[in-house]
């Protein structure tokens, strides 16, 4: 079965070699970047399903990274990964085209927000008969239960 192809964006490598520990094997970890203008190069080269960017990019903003991102590649679902709980930045973020935006801090948030992320690829793809839901469910550990989530609110 295919996995979801994830590129992770943070200027902190240690940060980056963690979540690739979470993520993998269960998801395909396509590249890795540390700035804004690798993140763009990385998405143009790699075509990943999502992309998890730090909001405090170097060379160019977390924001602006997004924006370009979206621009790109339109099919690539963007999650922030940040530490900024400021409600002007994750607006910001939203209206650049993310898809989620996750606390640092908390691996269980990160996994249950990439789940909806993978229940709408699926149903876009319709690459089996399988349920979306027992296959966005197999994707991700645990009991997908949230401690603490931060959404857009309208």
């Amino acid at each position: 079965m295919k996995r979801l192809r994830i590129l992770l964006a943070d200027h902190r490598s240690e940060i980056r070699s963690a979540l690739r520990i979470i993520l993998e094997p269960a998801y395909h970890v396509v590249g890795e970047a540390d700035n804004g203008q690798a993140a763009v190069a990385g998405v143009r080269t790699s075509r990943p399903d999502l992309a998890l960017v730090d909001i405090d990019l170097p060379v160019a903003s977390g924001v602006e990274t997004i924006r370009e991102l979206h621009n790109i590649c339109p099919d690539c679902r963007l999650i922030v990964y940040g530490s900024y709980l400021e409600p002007d930045v994750m607006a910001a973020a939203f209206d650049a085209g993310v898809s989620g935006y996750v606390i640092k801090g908390s691996d269980r948030d990160l996994l249950s927000t990439i789940q909806p992320v993978i229940k709408q690829l699926w149903n876009e793809n319709q690459e089996s008969g399988r349920n979306a839901d027992d296959w966005a469910a197999s994707w991700v550990p645990g009991n997908g239960q949230v401690e603490r989530r931060v959404q857009r609110t309208a």
